[in-house]
């Protein structure tokens, strides 16, 4: 696999794609009488290998994203299965195989597409939603 200019100074090849990362989808339960907020559970769609970039800074309040555009660029293999996922409901983890750099945030996935007209790699446009201690996070 051959490398591709993606930025003017930066090449995106197959060595770069080096941080596990989950793709999963959100699925609220409705709440109970007794609850004051629904259910909000994760289910896996896919563990791939992904080249990570932050194109811009976030504006950050008590550890939650105040962005509502795309914060961090995701790299992927080609995945006909990953095209059309669900913009509102997809979510991304980064799964460090080293504890010390394990990432508990999780972004929400905003648009994606594929960067080349051979169909090698999808570009995942992310907006990081904050530590997953906090609620609202999950939003």
């Amino acid at each position: 696999m051959a490398c591709f200019q993606r930025f003017l100074k930066r090449k995106i090849c197959a060595g770069d794609l080096r941080h596990p990362i989950a793709i999963e989808t959100r699925s609220l339960d409705a709440a109970r009488p007794t609850d004051t907020s629904p259910t909000i559970t994760f289910t896996l769609i896919k563990n791939v290998s992904a080249a990570i970039l932050t194109p811009s800074g976030t504006m950050r309040f008590d550890k939650i994203n105040l962005e509502l555009g795309v914060t961090h660029l995701f790299y992927i293999y080609f995945d006909p299965d990953l095209v059309n996922l669900e913009k509102n409901n997809t979510f991304i983890r980064i799964l460090d195989t080293v504890p010390i750099l394990a990432n508990p945030r999780r972004y929400k996935l905003l648009a994606v597409k594929s960067v080349d007209e051979d169909q090698e790699y999808l570009e995942v446009g992310a907006t990081e939603r904050g530590d997953d201690t906090f609620k609202a996070s999950e939003a």
